[in-house]
């Protein structure tokens, strides 16, 4: 092959204004491969070039600009360059191409450009192949594809790069790197993906492209110049169909789930840690994160993590999502759900966990409701036998009866003081456990209870929550909390607003 620049073919572009604008291709061969350079030339005081980003519906890959100046007896000349770099793989036409000179619109001619193959020889140096294991598969089903990249052992490659496709309609999964053996004559890289389908029917696979740099020595004097020579080498294409899962199925492979809780048995507003746990084969990252609906309970859920573990030919996975579950009286966990599409037996399978019913004990609304229903039910009856009052007696009657009330309602007020006292000097240990709390999430359960209770607890709740769940670095004041924990505190509702 020519040296890329050694040789240019002026090709005839000129336009109506003779040399005001002219374009020419190097190199004069152009082959498969091959990075070839468009450049237009244009002579005056203003010049504007397009701005190219496909030449014949190739990618531009680098531009440049160069500027000339002459003066001949006294007459200054201006010229600009502009240098477009492109690998086309296959003939093609150059448009029709307008530059602005000097307030005018000149226009280059279209030219139809010849893309030879390589001979036979030249072929051998590089073999550059795209190959996958299945040409059907489900939509999620894993395929395993490989871009093999042979050179010669003649060859003296200076640098490889490989242009990784887009993969448009596929979820791509690069697997571990291989190195590099020898087989034959022919030193072989292989670049390894697993892809997944995301929609039905027939999708292609791009070819990839490799670019491969040549090591070129040219002898002068005494001197050896060693340059790189680049060759873009691209692979074929693969079309896959994409067939639709199962209507029911939400993804395609074989897996095991597993859904636990840390206890059944729970103090009121004591948080339940739940667990759900998906692992087998398959693209774990199309499971969606569940979503827990409890009625009476307050749900707090971690993002769910996914870890993935490749080998040569499929992808194996694990799904964990946590939920932190807080109520003051006793709730049910429903049973959680997840269905597949068997990858063994390509039937639907239904995973289902049990269901939990969570016994919450200590509950003050339970106490009080107990007790309200306990006074509802003492009744008074009227007396069967009329008795029949003077005027004087039943003003002393009427006194008597009041001042009895008054000394019933005072009696048990002071006889529910001290246990009121009492509950206050119970719930005193809230700081000390305040204080004892390692971490933002034992300190969220316990202020969960009291999220109404003020603006500065619900706002302290919200803090820990943005800590926790939303990976924020908020400092608590734990120091403020324990010391002015009972100012916080509103006092209790009464019973009629609890039960509300």
């Amino acid at each position: 092959m020519k040296n890329l620049g050694k040789i240019l073919l002026f090709v005839s572009l000129l336009t109506n204004t003779l040399f005001a604008l002219t374009a020419k291709i190097t190199p004069k061969t152009v082959y498969v491969g091959d990075r070839i350079s468009l450049i237009l030339s244009a002579k005056g005081n203003k010049i504007e070039f397009p701005k190219l980003k496909e030449i014949a519906g190739y990618r531009v890959e680098s531009q440049s600009i160069s500027r000339n100046i002459t003066n001949i007896n006294g007459k200054v000349t201006k010229s600009l360059s502009k240098e477009y770099i492109f690998t086309p793989q296959k003939s093609f036409t150059i448009p029709i191409i307008e530059v602005a000179v000097d307030g005018k619109i000149e226009r280059t001619k279209s030219v139809k450009i010849e893309v030879k193959k390589e001979t036979a020889n030249k072929a051998e140096a590089f073999i550059f192949t795209l190959a996958a294991d299945k040409n059907e598969a489900y939509i999620g089903e894993p395929i395993n594809v490989v871009f093999t990249f042979k050179k010669h052992l003649n060859i003296d490659l200076a640098e490889a790069n490989f242009d990784t496709p887009t993969f448009h309609d596929f979820w791509a999964k690069p697997m571990k790197k291989q190195p590099a053996t020898v087989e034959g004559d022919y030193q072989v890289y292989r670049i390894h993906y697993l892809l997944f389908a995301q929609k039905e029917g027939a999708i292609t696979i791009e070819p990839g492209r490799m670019d491969a740099g040549i090591k070129q020595k040219r002898k002068r004097d005494f001197f050896n110049f060693e340059r790189v020579k680049w060759k873009s080498l691209f692979s074929n294409e693969i079309v896959i169909n994409a067939k639709p899962l199962p209507a029911g199925a939400d993804i395609y492979g074989n897996f095991k789930m597993s859904v636990t809780i840390d206890k059944q048995k729970t103090k009121a507003n004591e948080p339940v840690n739940l667990t759900v746990t998906i692992k087998g084969i398959g693209n774990v990252d199309d499971i969606e994160e569940y979503k827990l609906d409890i009625k009476d309970a307050i749900v707090y859920a971690d993002k769910p993590q996914r870890k993935i573990f490749t080998n040569d030919k499929e992808e194996l996975g694990e799904f964990t999502q946590k939920f932190a579950i807080v109520s003051d009286r006793n709730f049910t966990i429903e049973p959680l759900e997840f269905t597949f599409f068997n990858s063994e037996d390509e039937q639907i399978k239904h995973l289902k966990s049990k269901q939990y019913d969570i016994e919450v004990t200590g509950s003050m609304i339970k106490t009080q409701t107990a007790q309200l229903q306990k006074k509802e039910q003492i009744t008074v009856e009227a007396p069967k036998t009329k008795i029949i009052y003077d005027k004087a007696s039943q003003t002393k009657l009427i006194l008597f009866t009041f001042g009895g009330f008054l000394l019933g309602v005072l009696s048990m007020f002071l006889f529910n003081l001290p246990k009121r006292r009492r509950k206050e000097r119970a719930e005193l240990p809230l700081a000390k456990r305040i204080k004892k709390s390692k971490n933002d999430k034992e300190l969220l359960s316990l202020l969960i209870p009291y999220i109404g209770k003020s603006h500065k607890i619900k706002s302290t709740i919200k803090t820990l929550e943005e800590n926790i769940y939303d990976h924020g670095k908020n400092k608590i004041d734990k120091i403020d909390l324990i010391k002015n924990i009972d100012k916080y505190l509103i006092k209790e509702k009464d019973i009629e607003d609890i039960l509300k």
